[in-house]
């Protein structure tokens, strides 16, 4: 009789295990389910397929890490309503912002807000006051007027998160940058119906922080454009420094894309086809932008 009972236990033991196991697998499925789908995505070049459910901020696929020189850890991948964002927490910067413009009517947007948002979706956690007393700008990727004329003022708000910004100099930010803004909110919208851009930061291979925090200090910025006219593409490309005047030619700083990814790590266009990445990537010369009729445009301040 006490065979059988040890028997019996031992039995119901195996029993209990195996269901403590299976209790195991479950949990652990559901953990990984709930990390899937409420953390933020990442992508590295071994995982550079990511999608966003917006379609609206890139025709040819997103950036996709080529360099880990360059590309020095994941890329956070952040959705806003307008605006999309791949970020470095490494860096505290993003490397690449992207956002759609069309041809629109302008009925002005919310007056611009003075205080910056912490983006609690990432772990460098940057605050408005690591900006300050560092003798540089919070400089937007995504510009906040157009997004809030594109879209609505809570887009508009959006803008104002910590991921959407980079440290630029005063003259670069208020003077050049500020010009282009204006250049592809109202200009390059009446040439095409729509107009994409790509646009972020250029890191030195040893880059400083600000003086209050994590924040990387670029030595230049760049922006992408693109649009399509009659079946056909168009590209252009800006590359420019922190030390600007802010007065200078748009044009002097014209460069191709890939000039920028030579700098920045990045393939910009991982599914276009080979024959017309190649033309696009190299092309400094299409007229089609009209550049030559707001090169010159004067600064705002």
């Amino acid at each position: 009789m006490a065979r059988r009972s040890t028997r019996k236990a031992a039995t119901n033991k195996s029993s209990f295990s195996l269901v403590r196991v299976l209790i195991y697998a479950v949990v652990a499925l559901a953990i990984s389910y709930w990390l899937t789908h409420q953390l933020p995505a990442s992508v590295t070049a071994a995982s550079s397929q990511a999608v966003l459910s917006s379609e609206s901020t890139l025709p040819f696929g997103w950036p996709v890490p080529i360099s880990d020189t360059k590309v020095i850890d994941p890329v956070q991948l952040l959705e806003n309503k307008c605006y999309d964002v791949g970020y470095s927490n490494a860096r505290a910067n993003p490397l690449w912002v992207t956002y759609r413009l069309t041809r629109h009517k302008d009925d002005g947007v919310d007056k611009r807000q003075t205080k910056f948002i912490t983006d609690t979706r990432t772990s460098a956690q940057i605050v408005h006051e690591h900006y300050n007393r560092s003798g540089y700008d919070r400089g937007h990727m995504a510009p906040n007027h157009a997004i809030g004329a594109m879209c609505d003022d809570e887009a508009q708000k959006e803008t104002f998160f910590m991921t959407n910004i980079s440290p630029q100099s005063k003259a670069l930010n208020q003077r050049w940058w500020e010009r282009l803004e204006r250049v592809e909110f109202n200009h390059f919208t009446r040439i095409f119906d729509k107009v994409w851009v790509i646009a972020g930061p250029v890191f030195s291979d040893y880059p400083v922080n600000l003086p209050n925090g994590p924040v990387q200090l670029p030595v230049a910025f760049y922006k992408i454009y693109l649009a399509e006219k009659a079946g056909q593409w168009h590209a252009l490309a800006f590359l420019v420094e922190q030390g600007v005047e802010g007065k200078e030619p748009l044009s002097q700083y014209r460069t191709s894309i890939e000039e920028i990814e030579s700098k920045t790590g990045f393939d910009f266009l991982p599914e276009l086809t080979t024959e017309m990445k190649q033309r696009l990537i190299s092309d400094t010369q299409d007229t089609s932008w009209k550049l030559n009729e707001v090169d010159l445009i004067p600064t705002r301040y």
